[in-house]
Parts: structure tokens; sequence; C-alpha cells
């Protein structure tokens, strides 16, 4: 099979392929907008927000995103073992746990907003400058999507990201994924999904 996985899903394709038992039944594993070397916003937030805070931050986020996006299914996600799992020091052990399978091709994508537009990016306008700054101060680049810089999307053959119109401000990370029908507006997401299959059916 052909895996295409997003965010923390590029993570678990490797996961499985590697060490599940599962590299003879894959082809080609393809990750998009996937924090393959951490993302130094999960390092900041957490070493900030307070520990009391804490139980309380998954909630707060779920519930700011069902009334910004209509979403709903995102309810029983726990933000902050997600966070734990994006840090800096966790992809450093998991690239050195997860090695790639020499039978599978690995391809990546990403995309980055080109600033912090409130109007077309109306959650990630808010936590890009820390990305940026953080992104800066750890050598992954200040161009990011929001939540993970774009030099952590690259992994195994980088193929860029999705073509916008010049009244696009680019495209975040859950717009990546037209999540919750948000980045529809704003890319052609129908035309970017097929040309990401088309080269793992053509590469595999």
């Amino acid at each position: 099979v052909n895996i295409i996985g997003h965010s923390q899903g590029g993570l678990t394709a490797r996961y499985m392929a590697t060490n599940l038992g599962m590299k003879s039944k894959v082809a080609t594993i393809t990750s998009v907008n996937t924090p393959h070397k951490g993302t130094p916003f999960a390092d900041i937030a957490l070493d900030v927000i307070p520990n009391w805070i804490k139980p309380y931050a998954a909630p707060l986020i779920n519930n700011l995103s069902e009334r910004l996006y209509g979403d709903r299914s995102n309810r029983s996600h726990d933000i902050l073992a997600m966070g734990d799992a994006f840090r800096q020091s966790y992809a450093t052990v998991f690239n050195e746990n997860t090695p790639n399978v020499r039978s599978i091709r690995y391809y990546s994508y990403g995309s980055h907003m080109k600033f912090a537009d409130p109007i077309q990016h109306p959650i990630m306008f808010l936590v890009y400058p820390v990305t940026y700054l953080g992104g800066k101060h750890y050598g992954l680049s200040g161009k990011n999507d929001g939540i993970v810089p774009i030099e952590s999307h690259r992994w195994g053959t980088y193929k860029g990201g999705p073509s916008t119109p010049w009244y696009s401000t680019g495209v975040d990370h859950i717009q990546a994924t037209n999540w919750a029908y948000c980045g529809q507006a704003w890319y052609d997401v129908n035309g970017y999904y097929l040309s990401i299959a088309k080269n793992a059916k053509n590469n595999q």
C-alpha cells in the first residue's frame, strides 16, 4: 500500500512500517506537514503553561476550534500528549529508533503561512509568531505553517507544497488537510492531493 499521513500521521506511518512488522506491506510513505524534527512551539508552550492549567488546556483548545470551524470530531484528542510527541527531544529519540526501511520510498510535502493573517488563519495566526521565533532559535527556519517549521516537514524526498493564488497568505497546518473545509477557499485541495497520490503511485 501507499500511505499518506498528515502531521502526527506521518510519524505514525513511519513507526508502523519500521517497528510493527509492516515493512513488507508498504511501498511508499508520504508525509504532509509532519514534524519530523519536532516543533519549537511544543517545547515553548508546554514549558510555559503552568501545571495546574494543563488539565483544562485540551477542552479549551478543542472548544475554540469547534466554535471557529464547526467541527466536533476532535473532542477526544489529548492535546497535551500530542504536544509531547511534537517536542524536539522526542523527535530526536523517535528518529533514532525509527530508521527508514530500505524497501520503502519516503516523500514529504509541506506548506507555510506568509505571515500571521487573522482573516485566513483564525487560529494559526495566534501561534505563528511563536513558531517563527522558535524556528529561528532552533535552526529550523522561521517559515512555518503555524505549528511546524517547514524545515521539520522534510523527510525523504521533499516535494514542496500546494500552489496558492495571489490573494492567499499561504496554507496553515490545519488547512493543509482542508479540515472542516477551511482550506478549499485558498488552494486547490483536490488537485494537491491528487498530485500527491499520483507521485506515490508512479514511484512505488
